[in-house]
């Protein structure tokens, strides 16, 4: 049901895929291109949130990557998990963001059971 619900976001034009990851890095689900797996992004989210507390901005709840090509949407979840969401430069960034957020609360439930 969760590997159905993440190529879902494939439908969205420039998608490349998307992954759900545990807390420290292991996937949990993955469509599409190759999952963010890993040590280093799990770090990633630590810095993340640990800059957020220093900069007394609250809970990350959002982050996005952009490079010259390609971006990342990463949603923290529940529990310290995170889905990260893949897609060319030419996706509106706005356009995953919501996606990513709807689609959250469905993801945590799923993840629970």
């Amino acid at each position: 049901m969760l590997v159905r619900l993440l190529s879902n976001l494939s439908q969205i034009d420039g998608v490349n895929g998307a992954s759900v990851l545990h807390s420290d890095g292991t996937a949990v689900a993955i469509t599409g291109e190759g999952p963010p797996v890993g040590a280093l992004y799990a770090e990633l989210l630590h810095d993340a949130a640990r800059m957020a507390t220093t900069l007394d901005l609250g809970t990350i709840q959002q982050l996005w990557l952009e490079s010259a090509d390609k971006r990342r949407v990463v949603s923290t979840l529940r529990g310290g998990g995170s889905l990260w969401v893949a897609s060319s430069i030419a996706t509106p960034i706005g356009r995953l963001r919501h996606e990513a957020q709807t689609l959250k609360p469905v993801i945590e439930d799923l993840i629970e059971v």
